[in-house]
């Protein structure tokens, strides 16, 4: 539970920082901390997060922090075991040492990320809390409790914690593009293009959050913005694919193929992920009955990557309306080849088959096994129609 500070004047602090000085300056640690600690308790209730202008609050609990820190070199082991994904040991070695250092920032944030690594999203979260509970202004503590709730899909939170980093810290990115990126799959499109403006803010050199904007106005059908969002995107880095691919479909949309062909092609050329737009892509040529384009930019497709299993799938999908039987065969076998399980190739080439070839192809076909890695299983061959494919 979030603890709620009661601001207090500045003139308190500073006393209580001078006196926690002197002490600590006379070797007497443990009643500077004592000291520290029951005076920033004075302040703290259930309730929501203040922060006074003095900003006082945060030397009290660097000093805390800093006095009941465990031993560098010791926490440097435990930072190596994790770096090297030793996580039973990094469990083991950090809860052993934290008995000796009950409060320690970092063992505490240590183990709470470890179990995120590992899944197991409840005891990072009982973890996180106990960190928020003994620093109650530490952004990255409710950070951490933020991306945990997350993992347990508890939206609401989430958000929660997000927004005390911010308060804690407006400059924090990585909470705005994380409360953005909420808000997008709670379809909260206004929300999440008023909390990626103040990313903006903060770096208006990431081509990210210029895509994160721009796929907030695609969704909320403000297509005219969306496109100058991921224009953007492009602009800082011509290479970002997302925005690459979104554009180029947008932009055929909108008639003009040949910057979404070049676009589309671009992708191909950067082989990441590419698969994914290019399904998307085929499906805007397929449902605007445009296959001649179809085959011309899909061809290309192929010549770069002849690999790409969509590539062969659209392909031969619009020599089949085109009446083009034979070579649609054709390039259903090439899918096939690639992935000998792919569902849509094995029920459009049977369809194919089945349909205009003479009797008999079909058992030719299926029985020869230097036309794919393995036999097709039958049940597939008419389980479907040609239509699964549009879908």
């Amino acid at each position: 539970m979030l603890k709620n500070y009661n601001p207090t004047k500045k003139n308190l602090f500073k006393k209580e920082l001078k006196i926690a000085r002197f002490l600590i300056n006379n070797g007497k640690k443990e009643s500077a901390l004592k000291g520290l600690k029951n005076f920033r308790n004075q302040f703290l209730s259930n309730g929501k997060l203040e922060i006074t202008k003095s900003g006082y609050e945060f030397d009290v609990e660097n000093i805390i922090k800093s006095l009941s820190e465990a031993p560098i070199e010791k926490i440097d082991l435990i930072r190596k075991l994790y770096k090297n994904r030793n996580f039973n040991d990094v469990l083991s070695e950090a809860k052993n040492l934290l008995n000796c250092y009950p409060e320690s920032f970092n063992l505490i944030s240590i183990i709470g990320a470890t179990y995120i690594i590992i899944n197991d999203f409840h005891k990072a979260l009982k973890t996180f809390q106990k960190l928020t509970y003994f620093y109650p202004f530490s952004f990255k503590g409710y950070f951490d409790l933020a991306l945990t709730y997350e993992n347990l899909g508890e939206a609401s939170a989430s958000i929660k914690n997000y927004n005390n980093v911010i308060a804690l810290n407006s400059t924090y990115f990585d909470s705005y593009l994380n409360l953005g990126e909420i808000f997008l799959r709670q379809k909260k499109y206004k929300e999440a293009i008023e909390i990626y403006s103040k990313a903006i803010i903060l770096k208006p050199d990431s081509p990210l959050i210029f895509y994160k904007m721009g796929k907030a106005y695609l969704n909320s059908l403000d297509v005219k913005n969306a496109k100058s969002n991921f224009g953007k995107a492009i602009e800082i880095d011509s290479n970002f694919y997302e925005a690459l691919g979104e554009l180029g479909i947008l932009n055929y949309q909108d008639g003009d193929k040949k910057k979404a062909f070049g676009q589309i092609k671009k992708i191909i050329k950067l082989n990441i992920n590419s698969e994914s737009y290019l399904l998307r892509f085929g499906k805007e040529i397929l449902s605007k009955h445009n296959f001649n384009d179809g085959i011309i930019i899909f061809k290309e497709v192929i010549n770069i990557k002849p690999n790409s299993i969509f590539g062969h799938l659209f392909l031969g999908r619009y020599l089949y309306e085109l009446g083009e039987f034979e070579q649609a065969i054709n390039s259903f076998k090439i899918a096939l080849k690639l992935d000998c399980n792919n569902e849509i190739a094995i029920n459009n080439l049977s369809f194919l088959l089945l349909n205009y070839n003479k009797h008999g192809k079909i058992d030719e076909f299926i029985s020869k096994k230097d036309d794919f890695n393995e036999r097709p299983p039958i049940g597939y061959l008419t389980a479907k129609s040609i239509d699964q494919f549009s879908r």
